[in-house]
């Protein structure tokens, strides 16, 4: 087949291929097929062989006569499209297409996990309701928002790339036993996190979050299992923002006795970033203390992915 029917979107673990034909008819009851300027969506595997990990992403298409700012405030040719897996394949209700004039140009806005609504008509942002409680996997897999977008695309040229980011910010919290205690003591314990707002909003054009609201108590996601001298396993997904210097940011419980960590500095919870708080607590004549190790590093993962 022609090359120019392929367009390739390339996004690390994640992409879309572009399937923008115009020569072929297609059967619409059989799989999909490039056909008339129908974008049809392929998922594909990431080196690791990881399938994608999102079932439904949304599309937003803004046309534009030539190249030029972004104009998603305006009039957009495709909005919130949903494109749903099937198979290896991913199908949009309705179908849609870019239209062939050469000189046109396109940006592309692509986001997971899709919402029935998202941007508003006139809007750029995204209201963002993250779960307090994240203890459930639909919930912490709801607040894992990535994002993707192109800029003054010619879909009559041939490949085309696009990262996919994690729009969000993680926090691992890892256990360790210091003097008094061992990691028996930890088994159970309840952690939660402090002094976080989970409302905002994400900006489509500078991948910029805000939030808003009073702050809540978050409950991280996973069990706290036992890896050589530490436990690990819990984990939460917030709206990156700034943790106020000498506040409570994590609070743990266990066996009656909290202990508490709070950041010596302004804590920039960052975009795309894992931040691993690894907590060491100790008994002293004081009584209980908290030792605590930040490691920063990028948010990787999600596996595979799919083309567009």
């Amino acid at each position: 087949m022609d090359k120019k029917q392929y367009n390739s979107i390339w996004a690390g673990s994640l992409a879309l291929l572009l399937l923008a034909g115009s020569c072929s008819k297609s059967d619409e009851t059989a799989a999909p097929e490039p056909a008339d300027g129908r974008i049809v969506v392929r998922a594909l595997a990431s080196d690791s062989g990881q399938a994608p990990s999102f079932d439904r992403f949304g599309l937003y298409i803004v046309q534009k006569a030539a190249e030029g700012s972004e104009a998603l405030a305006g009039e957009r040719l495709h909005a919130n499209v949903e494109f749903t897996r099937s198979g290896d394949t991913y199908v949009s209700t309705p179908a849609i297409a870019f239209p062939g004039a050469k000189k046109l140009r396109f940006d592309l806005y692509a986001y997971a996990p899709y919402r029935e609504t998202a941007l508003e008509a006139g809007a750029v942002t995204l209201p963002l309701a993250l779960a307090a409680d994240q203890q459930d996997d639909a919930a912490y897999t709801a607040a894992d928002l990535r994002f993707s977008k192109r800029t003054n695309y010619a879909a009559v040229t041939g490949d085309v790339a696009m990262e996919f980011d994690h729009a969000m910010s993680r926090i691992d919290i890892v256990l360790k036993a210091g003097y008094g205690y061992t990691l028996d003591d930890f088994a159970s314990a309840g952690v939660v996190l402090k002094g976080l707002k989970n409302e905002g909003a994400f900006s489509f054009v500078d991948g910029g979050s805000t939030t808003s609201g009073a702050a809540a108590d978050i409950a991280p996601h996973g069990t706290l299992t036992r890896q050589d001298d530490c436990l690990e396993g819990l984990s939460a997904i917030v709206i990156p923002q700034n943790a106020a210097a000498g506040e409570p940011l994590v609070e743990i419980t266990a066996n009656g006795e909290r202990f508490e960590y709070s950041p010596s500095e302004t804590f920039v919870l960052q975009s795309g970033k894992r931040h691993t708080l690894t907590l060491v607590l100790s008994r002293s004549f004081e009584g209980v203390t908290v030792q605590t190790d930040v490691t920063v590093t990028d948010w990787l993962g999600g596996g595979g992915g799919v083309g567009l």
